[in-house]
């Protein structure tokens, strides 16, 4: 009798169930995987943005700052021209951004207060003092959150797992 090699339809079955169980099994991780790559990925482009806004008031010798329009979720670098006003930045590292439809910035914390609407902003001097600024982003379906937190002297920025208001 001739030994047959290869594996029976039965076989093929429930090995293909396996596979599809484990699929099933791990695809929530994968999905909650995605949406917090998306929120830190978020989080670093406005602290990439804190940091251009540094430097480019250390180059340019004038006042910068990074605005947030929190209604629309819209974030962009302003600069101080000569005659005193803010306008918009023309580098293309500090035009106008928008966030993701799933994440918001939840709010902002400034020594003077928390601003939860409407349009706000970190100031940056020539001399490289930042406004001490803690922004809290959250991931909306999940309600996932960073925050983000700039060192006033050093113009830094630490992102921390969660809302925090205090390092």
């Amino acid at each position: 009798m001739e030994k047959k090699e290869g594996l029976t339809l039965i076989e093929l079955v429930i090995v293909m169930s396996i596979i599809a169980t484990m699929f099933l099994v791990s695809l929530p991780r994968f999905i909650q995987l995605g949406s917090s790559t998306r929120l830190e990925s978020e989080a670093r482009k406005i602290a990439g943005m804190l940091r251009y806004a540094y430097a480019l008031s250390a180059r340019t010798a004038r006042f910068s700052r990074v605005n947030y329009d929190l209604d629309r979720g819209y974030y962009w670098v302003t600069l101080k021209n000569k005659q005193g006003i803010f306008v918009e930045a023309e580098d293309i590292l500090a035009k106008r951004k928008k966030l993701p439809l799933q994440i918001e910035i939840e709010d902002i914390i400034f020594p003077e207060g928390r601003i939860n609407s409407g349009v706000t902003y970190t100031e940056i001097s020539p001399q490289g003092f930042v406004e001490e600024t803690i922004i809290h982003l959250r991931e909306v379906d999940s309600n996932h959150q960073l925050s983000l937190f700039t060192n006033p002297l050093t113009g830094e920025v630490t992102i921390y797992e969660g809302y925090k208001e205090k390092k």
